[in-house]
């Protein structure tokens, strides 16, 4: 007699022997592979290779695969949970409870925006007093940023944080080429999508001569664009320099210590 076939879900099949019930039978369980294919969360990890083999019967084999199973399954409810927007506002209302310092200071960071986002940012006028905007994890693409970049109202930001967005050279370019971020004194850009262009496109921009802190770290600008940063001529005015994890070797990172553009440099990060 049967008393199940197989157990939904877990990929495992679990077929009972026609032997008597109380025989044994041995089950190998691979929990690291069930635990990183099926979920991320603290609560199950097991590290490292970890194989559990188990002498039971058919009974309690089915329990405990059916145990874990459910394990798996509210691990992944958890992940969603956790990776869903932090916010279900329209933008309107988050722009005016995140707008602070008689609106010169707007903080939007993980609000996921979106390019949607950028372009009613772009055209809002109780924005024309902003001097630092935040939009850290906003799922903002070079879309979004050619949208800021040609918005007439926001011209006076001096800092502008677009972390662990979606950026890539083109966005970069954007920036660097626009008279509306003349004034920026600090921009991050850790963990884009940028690479060497996207580097090149700074180093060679005259529109962010004030640059007075620029983060880098994360992206993949490599050696071509570590050296443009190094023999820019225009980035004379840089305190501040991260570009950690981007790919570059150690004798770029020489160059780029020696780099005398970066005479008012007191700070640079490059592992």
């Amino acid at each position: 007699m049967d008393l199940y076939n197989k157990f939904d879900g877990s990929g495992y099949n679990i077929n009972r022997l026609n032997s008597k019930p109380k025989k044994k039978k041995r089950v190998i369980v691979h929990l690291t592979r069930l635990v990183y294919e099926k979920c991320s969360t603290p609560t199950v990890v097991f590290r490292g290779k970890l194989w559990a083999i188990l002498t039971l019967n058919n009974w309690m084999a089915f329990q405990l695969i059916r145990f874990l199973n459910k394990q798996l399954k509210n691990g992944r409810k958890k992940d969603k949970l956790m990776n869903r927007p932090f916010n279900d506002q329209p933008i309107e209302t988050l722009i005016d409870q995140n707008l602070a310092n008689e609106g010169t200071v707007l903080d939007l960071r993980l609000k996921y925006i979106g390019d949607n986002g950028m372009e009613f940012l772009s055209n809002c006028a109780k924005l024309v007093s902003l001097r630092e905007l935040k939009l850290e994890r906003n799922d903002i693409t070079d879309k979004g940023i050619q949208i800021l970049a040609g918005s007439t109202i926001l011209t006076g930001i001096k800092s502008l944080n677009l972390e662990r967005n979606s950026i890539g050279d083109e966005g970069v370019r954007s920036i660097a080429l626009s008279p509306s971020f003349s004034r920026l004194t600090s921009l991050n850009l850790w963990k884009n999508k940028i690479g060497s262009d996207g580097a090149k496109a700074i180093a060679d921009s005259l529109i962010l001569g004030n640059l007075q802190r620029l983060d880098l770290a994360k992206n993949k600008i490599g050696d071509d664009g570590g050296k443009a940063l190094a023999e820019s001529q225009t980035l004379t005015s840089l305190k501040y320099v991260d570009l950690f994890g981007n790919g570059i070797s150690q004798e770029t990172q020489e160059i780029i210590k020696e780099s005398l553009n970066f005479k008012n440099l007191q700070h640079l990060v490059l592992e």
